[in-house]
């Protein structure tokens, strides 16, 4: 399990994640806390991935790898890594592994992804999408979470207030992973934080 969250300011926009992924296939479940579920695609984007990390990862690496990556705006890495998750979705459905879903033997990857920057219009963005509609929602509240998001957005809701600086959004941050990561064993306390500044 994971837990990705946004929260943004007038000026900033912190996308954070913990660092716990389970090796699945095992006999037990096995986690280490090595896990990277959130990226920065150029100076004013950043994307996080939470379910099949092998397939968000996947899909990042699809949208890093464009040509001029480094200089695209925000709406234009948003609808890039739309189509790149609509693509990578369709080529996975084959006839073979619809035949082995339907027999159990496989599921279909699941995953959502929180994207935030700074838009055309020079303010702060968070969009999510996930594998069932890859149609980006933008999120007019400050925050937003995805994976395990109770408690997070409990904190959220306590503590948020429109006067933050950039050091209190991740301080707040930091206690919605950590405060989760008290109460789930599914989130670690370790985790990664990207800021963005609008300029």
């Amino acid at each position: 399990m994971t837990l990705v969250l946004a929260i943004k300011s007038e000026n900033s926009v912190v996308l954070a994640s913990d660092k716990r992924s389970f090796d699945i296939g095992t006999p037990s479940l096995h986690y280490n806390d090595n896990a990277i579920k959130i990226f920065q695609i150029n100076d004013i984007v950043a994307v996080g991935g939470a379910g099949d990390g092998y397939d968000c990862k996947l899909i990042v690496d699809l949208v890093l790898a464009e040509k001029k990556i480094s200089k695209m705006s925000f709406e234009d890495v948003l609808s890039l890594l739309s189509d790149k998750a609509r693509q990578k979705q369709a080529e996975w459905y084959t006839e073979e592994n619809k035949m082995l879903m339907k027999l159990g033997v496989i599921q279909k990857p699941q995953y959502g992804f929180l994207m935030v920057g700074i838009g055309y219009d020079k303010k702060t963005k968070i969009f999510s999408f996930s594998d069932t509609d890859h149609t980006p929602h933008e999120v007019f509240e400050q925050f937003c979470s995805i994976g395990i998001t109770d408690i997070c957005n409990y904190i959220f809701s306590e503590e948020y207030n429109e006067k933050m600086t950039l050091d209190d959004i991740k301080k707040l941050a930091t206690k919605g992973i950590e405060g989760t990561a008290k109460i789930s064993t599914a989130v670690s306390n370790k985790f990664d934080l990207i800021e963005i500044e609008a300029k």
